[in-house]
């Protein structure tokens, strides 16, 4: 399928696309501010024509505690004025891998709750750095597919220049972070991350993954913080039942009356649309980071069911992970095929199976969405273009995981661009199917 037929198609089909960015909302009226010295002292790289953070601290950052600091979003620094939202809070080093990179991503801890770009009020802010990614467009797109399904929670982000005590850091995503407010995670009695790399610590219930012995699934509970012992016990007992529901649902088909017996057990335990739109995002881009690895996301509402998400973490996606996996490229074939939890393709293919007519439905009524999404690359880039180009000539691009296609950043668009398209394509084959 060309860019041309994509075109054709996204105007025949008609749809409305939402992007990662609400529209910006009037700013609050701002009194005259005086130019922080960071912002006053980088005139040429916010001539970039988007959003400036300036964060300003003393001594060193770390992972584990927030350094005071002064932090100011500047508008409109493209023509020689700013219009500056000043804020006091901490910053801290956020991530894992991407910590331990020159280019370092920033977790904000406002003292005052702010709503940067309409998003809503937080205190809680991220800067992503998007480091492994040198199209710099993955976690961008991904969320903008949460969106365009209609996931809620999805965290909105808007692309900044950001400026470190006066020193140019390159381009950043500032995005909302996983957090149970009205704006973010509406509704919701617990947050809940699931990451194999948090071992005993914070918070972490540990139930035994699906057909092994000695291995447990190591969730974190984010809210509440200080969980009581009843809470962790029923959590216990909620994602015990989960995960014996979806061993069942993987079992063979032993008839309708077993099946009426099973779906209507999960329907009251599982939000089916939170569901399918986190898998099929996470496949569109064949995430490593999903599944159960890193970074996953889930909530319990007051509904009393599962909610996937909120999105998050999708740098090393969508074919940018061949150097660690030999098929991680591949744009064909389901990402997790092995395992015992409950993520694998063997037990989401029985659970799927159980809805697949609404499957396919969901699919059809949001494949226009997101075909229009990914012919859209090229403008999003095209908009970000001095912002990227100030970037990589501050950070070079051969660092970056994605080598094969070209270590510049435009031959990373076109391969993300070609990627995500043959991607799509595959999965709308499947979803053409009987069945997975």
């Amino acid at each position: 399928m060309t860019r041309l037929e994509i075109g054709f198609l996204c105007v025949a089909w008609s749809v409305a696309v939402c992007s990662c960015s609400r529209p910006d909302e009037p700013l609050p009226a701002q009194p005259p501010q005086p130019l922080s010295v960071a912002a006053d002292t980088v005139r040429t790289p916010v001539m970039n024509g988007i959003p400036v953070v300036c964060v300003n601290y003393a001594g060193e950052l770390h992972r584990s505690s927030y350094a005071d600091a002064q932090i100011q979003l500047c508008y409109n620094g493209w023509n020689g004025r700013f219009d500056t939202i000043p804020s006091r809070g901490g910053v801290k080093l956020h991530g894992n891998t991407t910590a331990g990179r020159d280019k370092k991503p920033y977790k904000l801890k406002l003292e005052t709750g702010r709503d940067y770009f309409g998003f809503g009020s937080s205190r809680h802010w991220v800067l992503l750095a998007n480091y492994f990614d040198a199209s710099l467009l993955r976690n961008y797109t991904a969320m903008a597919m949460g969106r365009a399904l209609g996931m809620k929670d999805t965290p909105d982000c808007r692309y900044v220049d950001v400026v470190e005590n006066g020193r140019y850091q390159g381009n950043y995503l500032l995005c909302e972070t996983p957090e149970i407010r009205p704006s973010r995670v509406n509704h919701a009695q617990y947050l809940i991350e699931v990451d194999r790399r948090y071992g005993e610590r914070d918070c972490v219930l540990h139930i035994p993954m699906i057909g092994s012995d000695d291995t447990d699934i190591c969730y974190r509970i984010e809210e509440p913080t200080d969980p009581t012992l009843e809470q962790q016990e029923w959590l216990l007992r909620y994602f015990s039942r989960y995960d014996s529901l979806m061993v069942a649902a993987a079992l063979p088909d032993d008839g309708p009356q077993v099946r009426a017996s099973l779906r209507a057990e999960l329907d009251a335990l599982v939000d089916f649309d939170s569901f399918v739109g986190f898998w099929l995002v996470q496949e569109l881009f064949r995430n490593p980071d999903s599944w159960y690895n890193t970074s996953v996301w889930m909530s319990i509402k007051e509904d009393g069911k599962l909610h996937m998400g909120p999105l998050w973490d999708f740098d090393l996606g969508a074919g940018n992970y061949s150097t660690i996996d030999a098929a991680g490229d591949r744009a064909y074939g389901f990402s997790q095929t092995e395992g015992y939890h409950v993520f694998t393709i063997p037990y989401v293919r029985r659970y799927l199976n159980l809805y697949w007519p609404e499957a396919q439905r969901y699919w059809r009524e949001h494949r226009a969405s997101l075909l229009e999404l990914i012919a859209r690359l090229d403008g999003v880039d095209e908009g970000m273009r001095p912002s990227f180009r100030a970037n990589f000539e501050l950070w070079n691009s051969s660092d970056f995981v994605n080598g094969w296609c070209g270590y510049g950043h435009e031959a990373n668009v076109e391969y993300l661009y070609s990627w995500l398209l043959a991607r799509y394509e595959w999965m709308n084959q499947v979803f053409n199917q009987t069945g997975i």
